[in-house]
């Protein structure tokens, strides 16, 4: 049973619910067709009973807005404690020529690329 009909019969109450199935013999293998007929069934009986439906859970706006500043905030703070602490100062090597040794094969570096 599809639940949609299930819906629209009753959505409330449960429902008792049966199948019958129904087998008809016509041909026997390496015989061929029976002398009596064959014909079996057998029937079902089921109760059916509807489940309340759940309601998601649902997190107030409020909470978002409030986590998402906390989170911001706290960005914020680590960003500003690793500038005081010198983390985003950039060590340039200083560009004087007579620390520069020439190589051995008489080139200075990369100068010549």
């Amino acid at each position: 049973m599809v639940a949609k009909t299930m819906e629209k019969l009753a959505w409330n109450v449960p429902l008792n619910v049966s199948t019958l199935a129904v087998a008809n013999v016509t041909l026997l293998p390496f015989i061929g067709p029976p002398k009596d007929a064959i014909v079996k069934t057998h029937e079902i009986f089921y109760k059916a009973e509807p489940e309340p439906q759940q309601v998601p859970d649902v997190v107030p706006l409020w909470v978002v807005i409030l986590a998402a500043c906390a989170g911001a905030l706290i960005f914020l703070l680590l960003v500003w404690l690793l500038y005081k602490c010198g983390f985003f100062n950039r060590n340039r090597p200083t560009d004087h020529s007579q620390e520069r040794q020439p190589l051995r094969n008489g080139y200075h570096g990369d100068e010549h690329l």
